[in-house]
């Protein structure tokens, strides 16, 4: 089995390594689990960059968001958004927003030919 303690200190940036230390460090102090979660831990597996680092918090997520200054209204925004979800509905609206992202692109298209067409019917060009 990998060592997946050293994966993932021999892949942090510098940035991320002290995030990561800071958040840890917090949460001991105040007596709560951490644990890595996400996409941290599926680009870990798979071998991909780590983008950024997602953690849940076994204790109140509030009192660890106010103490590393994050403030009450992007927490509550966050919980607002991700709060109710479970991975599969986190994993279904990532898939939606791309999609939606791809449609609104082929109507974009599609309405740039449209209105090549009817340029070109009225030959005004």
């Amino acid at each position: 089995m990998p060592d997946y303690m050293f994966l993932l200190e021999s892949r942090l940036s510098p940035e991320q390594r002290a995030v990561m230390l800071r958040v840890q460090e917090l949460s001991a102090a105040m007596g709560f689990n951490l644990y890595l979660t996400g996409g941290t831990v599926r680009d870990l597996i798979t071998g991909a960059s780590l983008r950024d680092l997602d953690f849940t918090v076994e204790g109140n997520p509030s009192k660890v968001a106010r103490e590393l200054e994050i403030s009450e209204q992007t927490y509550c925004r966050w919980r607002n958004q991700y709060g109710g979800m479970m991975a599969d509905d986190a994993k279904e609206l990532r898939r939606l927003r791309g999609e939606n992202g791809r449609l609104k692109r082929v109507v974009a298209d599609l309405t740039l030919d449209n209105q090549m067409l009817k340029e070109v019917a009225r030959r005004n060009f």
